[in-house]
Protein backbone atom coordinates (compact mmCIF):
# COMPACT_ATOMS: atom_id res chain seq x y z
CA UNK A 1 0.00 0.00 0.00
CA UNK A 2 2.88 2.38 0.79
CA UNK A 3 4.27 1.84 -2.71
CA UNK A 4 0.87 2.50 -4.28
CA UNK A 5 0.51 5.76 -2.35
CA UNK A 6 3.97 6.81 -3.50
CA UNK A 7 2.98 6.14 -7.11
CA UNK A 8 -0.22 8.15 -6.64
CA UNK A 9 1.75 11.05 -5.18
CA UNK A 10 4.17 11.12 -8.12
CA UNK A 11 1.27 10.88 -10.53
CA UNK A 12 -0.53 13.85 -8.98
CA UNK A 13 2.61 16.00 -9.13
CA UNK A 14 3.67 14.94 -12.64
CA UNK A 15 3.37 17.81 -15.12
CA UNK A 16 3.71 15.55 -18.16
CA UNK A 17 0.37 13.73 -17.81
CA UNK A 18 -2.06 13.02 -20.63
CA UNK A 19 -5.40 14.87 -20.47
CA UNK A 20 -7.51 13.67 -17.56
CA UNK A 21 -10.17 12.29 -19.90
CA UNK A 22 -7.59 10.16 -21.71
CA UNK A 23 -6.21 8.82 -18.43
CA UNK A 24 -9.68 7.87 -17.16
CA UNK A 25 -10.42 6.14 -20.45
CA UNK A 26 -7.11 4.24 -20.30
CA UNK A 27 -7.65 3.10 -16.72
CA UNK A 28 -11.17 1.76 -17.23
CA UNK A 29 -10.23 0.16 -20.53
CA UNK A 30 -7.27 -1.62 -18.93
CA UNK A 31 -9.28 -2.57 -15.86
CA UNK A 32 -11.89 -4.24 -18.06
CA UNK A 33 -9.33 -5.90 -20.35
CA UNK A 34 -6.89 -7.13 -17.71
CA UNK A 35 -9.46 -7.98 -15.04
CA UNK A 36 -7.53 -6.08 -12.36
CA UNK A 37 -6.91 -2.48 -11.44
CA UNK A 38 -3.98 -1.29 -13.62
CA UNK A 39 -1.46 -0.21 -10.99
CA UNK A 40 1.23 -0.78 -13.60
CA UNK A 41 -0.24 2.11 -15.62
CA UNK A 42 1.01 4.48 -12.93
CA UNK A 43 4.08 2.57 -11.80
CA UNK A 44 5.56 2.54 -15.31
CA UNK A 45 4.42 6.08 -16.11
CA UNK A 46 2.19 4.96 -18.97
CA UNK A 47 -0.10 7.90 -18.24
CA UNK A 48 2.48 10.31 -19.64
CA UNK A 49 2.24 12.06 -22.97
CA UNK A 50 3.89 10.02 -25.71
CA UNK A 51 3.89 6.80 -23.63
CA UNK A 52 3.57 3.50 -25.55
CA UNK A 53 0.30 1.60 -25.67
CA UNK A 54 -0.39 0.51 -22.06
CA UNK A 55 -2.28 -2.60 -23.23
CA UNK A 56 1.03 -4.13 -24.30
CA UNK A 57 2.49 -4.13 -20.79
CA UNK A 58 2.38 -6.70 -18.00
CA UNK A 59 0.13 -6.10 -15.03
CA UNK A 60 1.40 -6.53 -11.50
CA UNK A 61 -0.31 -9.91 -11.11
CA UNK A 62 1.13 -11.15 -14.38
CA UNK A 63 4.58 -9.96 -13.38
CA UNK A 64 4.44 -11.66 -9.97
CA UNK A 65 3.19 -14.89 -11.50
CA UNK A 66 5.98 -14.76 -14.09
CA UNK A 67 8.67 -14.24 -11.45
CA UNK A 68 7.25 -17.12 -9.37
CA UNK A 69 7.47 -19.35 -12.44
CA UNK A 70 11.06 -18.30 -13.15
CA UNK A 71 12.04 -19.00 -9.55
CA UNK A 72 10.48 -22.45 -9.82
CA UNK A 73 12.37 -23.19 -13.03
CA UNK A 74 15.68 -22.00 -11.61
CA UNK A 75 15.24 -23.92 -8.39
CA UNK A 76 15.33 -27.00 -10.59
CA UNK A 77 18.82 -25.84 -11.69
CA UNK A 78 20.48 -24.87 -8.38
CA UNK A 79 23.98 -24.92 -9.85
CA UNK A 80 23.05 -22.13 -12.26
CA UNK A 81 21.69 -20.02 -9.41
CA UNK A 82 24.91 -20.51 -7.48
CA UNK A 83 27.00 -19.43 -10.46
CA UNK A 84 24.95 -16.32 -11.18
CA UNK A 85 24.56 -15.31 -7.54
CA UNK A 86 28.22 -15.66 -6.60
CA UNK A 87 30.71 -13.36 -8.33
CA UNK A 88 33.66 -15.66 -7.70
CA UNK A 89 31.87 -18.69 -9.12
CA UNK A 90 30.68 -16.61 -12.07
CA UNK A 91 34.26 -15.56 -12.80
CA UNK A 92 35.41 -19.19 -12.73
CA UNK A 93 32.50 -20.19 -14.95
CA UNK A 94 33.38 -17.53 -17.54
CA UNK A 95 37.03 -18.56 -17.55
CA UNK A 96 36.09 -22.22 -18.00
CA UNK A 97 34.03 -21.47 -21.13
CA UNK A 98 36.39 -18.80 -22.53
CA UNK A 99 34.11 -15.78 -22.12
CA UNK A 100 35.80 -12.41 -21.54
CA UNK A 101 35.33 -11.12 -17.99
CA UNK A 102 37.35 -8.84 -15.68
CA UNK A 103 40.22 -10.55 -13.88
CA UNK A 104 39.88 -11.35 -10.19
CA UNK A 105 43.28 -11.00 -8.57
CA UNK A 106 42.24 -12.05 -5.07
CA UNK A 107 39.30 -12.76 -2.81
CA UNK A 108 38.28 -13.32 0.79
CA UNK A 109 36.26 -16.22 2.14
CA UNK A 110 35.33 -16.64 5.83
CA UNK A 111 38.17 -14.38 6.94
CA UNK A 112 40.80 -16.06 4.75
CA UNK A 113 42.31 -13.82 2.08
CA UNK A 114 43.61 -15.37 -1.15
CA UNK A 115 46.20 -14.04 -3.60
CA UNK A 116 48.52 -15.91 -5.98
CA UNK A 117 47.87 -19.34 -4.44
CA UNK A 118 48.53 -17.96 -0.96
CA UNK A 119 45.92 -17.96 1.81
CA UNK A 120 46.15 -15.74 4.87
CA UNK A 121 43.84 -15.47 7.85
CA UNK A 122 43.47 -11.74 8.46
CA UNK A 123 42.01 -10.38 11.68
CA UNK A 124 43.25 -6.84 12.02
CA UNK A 125 43.54 -3.57 10.14
CA UNK A 126 47.32 -3.85 10.02
CA UNK A 127 47.25 -7.36 8.55
CA UNK A 128 44.71 -6.19 5.97
CA UNK A 129 46.87 -3.18 5.09
CA UNK A 130 49.90 -5.42 4.54
CA UNK A 131 47.88 -7.82 2.40
CA UNK A 132 46.51 -5.15 0.04
CA UNK A 133 49.90 -3.42 -0.12
CA UNK A 134 51.39 -6.77 -1.15
CA UNK A 135 48.83 -7.11 -3.96
CA UNK A 136 49.66 -3.66 -5.32
CA UNK A 137 53.39 -4.38 -5.09
CA UNK A 138 53.09 -7.68 -6.95
CA UNK A 139 50.81 -6.57 -9.76
CA UNK A 140 50.89 -3.70 -12.25
CA UNK A 141 47.56 -2.43 -10.92
CA UNK A 142 47.13 1.06 -9.53
CA UNK A 143 43.49 0.48 -8.58
CA UNK A 144 41.41 -2.42 -7.30
CA UNK A 145 37.66 -2.87 -7.41
CA UNK A 146 36.29 -4.46 -4.23
CA UNK A 147 32.91 -6.19 -4.60
CA UNK A 148 30.93 -8.25 -2.10
CA UNK A 149 30.88 -11.79 -3.46
CA UNK A 150 27.14 -12.24 -3.09
CA UNK A 151 25.59 -8.77 -2.99
CA UNK A 152 23.49 -7.30 -5.79
CA UNK A 153 22.64 -3.78 -6.96
CA UNK A 154 26.15 -2.42 -6.44
CA UNK A 155 25.98 -2.26 -2.65
CA UNK A 156 29.38 -2.37 -0.95
CA UNK A 157 31.38 -1.79 -4.15
CA UNK A 158 34.56 0.25 -3.60
CA UNK A 159 37.38 1.44 -5.85
CA UNK A 160 40.74 1.38 -4.04
CA UNK A 161 43.42 3.69 -5.35
CA UNK A 162 46.96 2.65 -4.49
CA UNK A 163 47.97 6.23 -3.66
CA UNK A 164 44.99 6.83 -1.36
CA UNK A 165 44.44 3.38 0.11
CA UNK A 166 46.39 3.89 3.33
CA UNK A 167 44.42 7.04 4.18
CA UNK A 168 41.17 5.05 4.28
CA UNK A 169 42.37 1.64 5.39
CA UNK A 170 40.52 1.69 8.72
CA UNK A 171 37.16 2.45 7.09
CA UNK A 172 37.74 -0.12 4.34
CA UNK A 173 38.64 -2.82 6.81
CA UNK A 174 35.52 -2.19 8.89
CA UNK A 175 33.47 -2.57 5.71
CA UNK A 176 35.05 -5.76 4.36
CA UNK A 177 35.96 -7.75 7.46
CA UNK A 178 32.56 -9.31 8.06
CA UNK A 179 31.67 -10.52 4.55
CA UNK A 180 33.30 -12.16 1.55
CA UNK A 181 34.76 -9.94 -1.19
CA UNK A 182 36.40 -10.31 -4.57
CA UNK A 183 39.29 -8.03 -5.54
CA UNK A 184 38.96 -7.30 -9.23
CA UNK A 185 40.95 -5.34 -11.77
CA UNK A 186 39.36 -1.99 -12.64
CA UNK A 187 37.94 -2.12 -16.13
CA UNK A 188 39.10 0.36 -18.76
CA UNK A 189 35.92 1.72 -20.29
CA UNK A 190 35.57 2.69 -23.95
CA UNK A 191 36.40 6.41 -24.39
CA UNK A 192 33.06 7.09 -26.11
CA UNK A 193 31.23 5.72 -23.06
CA UNK A 194 33.51 7.75 -20.79
CA UNK A 195 32.32 10.85 -22.65
CA UNK A 196 28.83 10.16 -21.34
CA UNK A 197 29.87 9.57 -17.72
CA UNK A 198 33.44 8.64 -16.69
CA UNK A 199 33.08 8.08 -12.93
CA UNK A 200 31.31 4.71 -13.08
CA UNK A 201 31.48 1.64 -15.28
CA UNK A 202 28.31 2.03 -17.36
CA UNK A 203 26.83 -1.31 -18.34
CA UNK A 204 24.59 -2.65 -21.07
CA UNK A 205 21.80 -4.80 -19.63
CA UNK A 206 20.59 -7.48 -22.06
CA UNK A 207 17.51 -9.39 -20.95
CA UNK A 208 17.23 -12.69 -22.80
CA UNK A 209 15.23 -15.90 -22.97
CA UNK A 210 16.53 -19.35 -23.95
CA UNK A 211 13.80 -21.54 -25.41
CA UNK A 212 13.43 -25.32 -25.11
CA UNK A 213 15.58 -25.82 -28.23
CA UNK A 214 18.44 -23.80 -26.76
CA UNK A 215 17.86 -20.78 -29.00
CA UNK A 216 18.54 -17.37 -27.49
CA UNK A 217 16.04 -14.50 -27.83
CA UNK A 218 16.81 -10.91 -26.83
CA UNK A 219 13.89 -9.47 -24.90
CA UNK A 220 15.03 -6.01 -23.94
CA UNK A 221 18.19 -3.91 -23.98
CA UNK A 222 19.12 -0.82 -22.01
CA UNK A 223 22.18 0.98 -20.77
CA UNK A 224 22.71 2.09 -17.17
CA UNK A 225 24.67 5.15 -16.09
CA UNK A 226 25.91 6.47 -12.78
CA UNK A 227 25.34 10.08 -11.84
CA UNK A 228 26.08 12.71 -9.19
CA UNK A 229 29.63 11.45 -8.74
CA UNK A 230 28.59 7.84 -8.05
CA UNK A 231 31.08 5.07 -8.87
CA UNK A 232 28.29 2.58 -9.67
CA UNK A 233 25.56 2.66 -12.31
CA UNK A 234 22.91 0.76 -10.37
CA UNK A 235 19.46 2.29 -10.69
CA UNK A 236 18.66 1.56 -7.05
CA UNK A 237 21.58 3.77 -6.01
CA UNK A 238 20.68 6.87 -7.95
CA UNK A 239 21.72 5.76 -11.42
CA UNK A 240 19.35 5.65 -14.37
CA UNK A 241 18.86 3.78 -17.61
CA UNK A 242 18.40 4.64 -21.27
CA UNK A 243 16.53 2.26 -23.54
CA UNK A 244 18.46 0.88 -26.51
CA UNK A 245 17.07 0.21 -29.96
CA UNK A 246 18.18 -3.42 -30.24
CA UNK A 247 18.04 -3.32 -34.04
CA UNK A 248 20.39 -0.35 -34.44
CA UNK A 249 22.33 -0.30 -31.17
CA UNK A 250 21.47 3.36 -30.62
CA UNK A 251 20.14 5.05 -27.49
CA UNK A 252 16.62 6.39 -27.37
CA UNK A 253 15.82 9.97 -26.46
CA UNK A 254 15.42 9.84 -22.69
CA UNK A 255 17.13 8.37 -19.67
CA UNK A 256 14.79 7.25 -16.89
CA UNK A 257 15.25 7.15 -13.15
CA UNK A 258 13.28 4.60 -11.15
CA UNK A 259 10.15 5.20 -9.12
CA UNK A 260 12.09 6.11 -5.99
CA UNK A 261 13.57 9.03 -7.93
CA UNK A 262 10.21 10.02 -9.44
CA UNK A 263 10.72 8.42 -12.85
CA UNK A 264 12.43 11.50 -14.21
CA UNK A 265 13.00 11.76 -17.96
CA UNK A 266 16.52 12.86 -18.81
CA UNK A 267 17.29 13.95 -22.41
CA UNK A 268 20.92 14.53 -21.38
CA UNK A 269 23.20 13.18 -18.69
CA UNK A 270 22.68 15.44 -15.65
CA UNK A 271 26.43 15.57 -14.89
CA UNK A 272 27.98 15.89 -18.34
CA UNK A 273 25.17 17.23 -20.54
CA UNK A 274 25.70 14.39 -23.05
CA UNK A 275 22.73 14.02 -25.43
CA UNK A 276 21.51 10.41 -25.52
CA UNK A 277 19.31 10.27 -28.61
CA UNK A 278 20.94 8.52 -31.55
CA UNK A 279 24.22 7.65 -29.82
CA UNK A 280 25.59 4.47 -31.39
CA UNK A 281 27.00 2.13 -28.75
CA UNK A 282 30.43 0.80 -29.76
CA UNK A 283 30.58 -2.99 -30.27
CA UNK A 284 26.83 -3.36 -29.66
CA UNK A 285 26.39 -6.23 -32.12
CA UNK A 286 29.34 -7.99 -30.48
CA UNK A 287 27.63 -7.48 -27.13
CA UNK A 288 24.52 -9.26 -28.36
CA UNK A 289 26.68 -12.13 -29.60
CA UNK A 290 28.47 -12.30 -26.25
CA UNK A 291 25.15 -12.51 -24.40
CA UNK A 292 24.00 -15.24 -26.78
CA UNK A 293 27.20 -17.21 -26.25
CA UNK A 294 26.87 -16.84 -22.48
CA UNK A 295 23.30 -18.16 -22.59
CA UNK A 296 24.29 -21.13 -24.73
CA UNK A 297 26.98 -22.15 -22.26
CA UNK A 298 24.92 -21.54 -19.12
CA UNK A 299 22.02 -23.72 -18.10
CA UNK A 300 18.91 -21.72 -17.35
CA UNK A 301 15.79 -20.15 -18.73
CA UNK A 302 15.90 -16.35 -18.65
CA UNK A 303 18.89 -14.14 -17.98
CA UNK A 304 19.95 -10.55 -17.57
CA UNK A 305 23.54 -10.05 -18.71
CA UNK A 306 25.55 -6.99 -17.69
CA UNK A 307 28.16 -6.13 -20.28
CA UNK A 308 30.90 -3.48 -20.26
CA UNK A 309 32.27 -1.92 -23.44
CA UNK A 310 36.06 -1.66 -23.36
CA UNK A 311 38.30 -0.15 -26.07
CA UNK A 312 38.78 -3.69 -27.41
CA UNK A 313 35.19 -4.91 -27.28
CA UNK A 314 32.58 -6.14 -24.82
CA UNK A 315 33.33 -8.03 -21.62
CA UNK A 316 30.88 -9.87 -19.40
CA UNK A 317 30.60 -8.30 -15.96
CA UNK A 318 27.72 -10.22 -14.37
CA UNK A 319 24.84 -12.56 -15.07
CA UNK A 320 21.48 -12.46 -13.30
CA UNK A 321 18.87 -15.20 -13.33
CA UNK A 322 16.00 -12.96 -12.21
CA UNK A 323 15.61 -10.13 -14.74
CA UNK A 324 13.41 -7.23 -13.69
CA UNK A 325 11.63 -7.24 -17.09
CA UNK A 326 9.85 -4.00 -16.21
CA UNK A 327 12.78 -1.91 -17.45
CA UNK A 328 13.60 -3.94 -20.56
CA UNK A 329 9.92 -3.98 -21.47
CA UNK A 330 10.01 -0.22 -21.99
CA UNK A 331 12.57 -0.51 -24.76
CA UNK A 332 10.08 -2.57 -26.78
CA UNK A 333 6.97 -0.57 -25.92
CA UNK A 334 5.63 -3.60 -24.07
CA UNK A 335 6.27 -7.31 -24.51
CA UNK A 336 2.77 -8.33 -25.57
CA UNK A 337 3.59 -8.47 -29.28
CA UNK A 338 7.04 -10.01 -28.89
CA UNK A 339 6.92 -13.66 -29.94
CA UNK A 340 9.58 -14.92 -27.53
CA UNK A 341 7.77 -13.37 -24.62
CA UNK A 342 4.53 -15.06 -25.66
CA UNK A 343 6.36 -18.38 -25.28
CA UNK A 344 7.45 -17.44 -21.77
CA UNK A 345 3.89 -16.57 -20.78
CA UNK A 346 2.60 -19.78 -22.26
CA UNK A 347 5.17 -21.79 -20.28
CA UNK A 348 4.16 -19.93 -17.12
CA UNK A 349 0.47 -20.54 -17.86
CA UNK A 350 -0.27 -16.84 -17.94
CA UNK A 351 -2.95 -15.36 -20.16
CA UNK A 352 -1.64 -12.25 -21.84
CA UNK A 353 -4.88 -10.38 -22.46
Amino acid sequence: MKRQLKRLNYFLKDSNKKPVVSIIKDVFSLWYLKREFPFHYFGRFLYRKGAPDPKNFMTQKQYRKLIDHIIEVHEANPETSKILDNKLLFYKHCKSINLPTPEIVGYSNDGVYHFQNQANSIKSTNEFKLFITYIFQNTNLKKLCFKPTNNKAGYGVMILNQDEFLENVNTIWETVKNQDYIFQEVIIQHPEINNIYPKSINTIRIEAYKDSKGNNHTLGTLMRFGSQGSQVDNISQGGFFVDINSDTGTLFKHGRTNLIHQGKLLPTHPDTGFVFEGFKIPFFEDSLKLAEEAAKKTSGYVFAWDIVITPNGPTLLEGNNYPSFTTGELSYGGYKNKEAFKEIFQAANIKYL
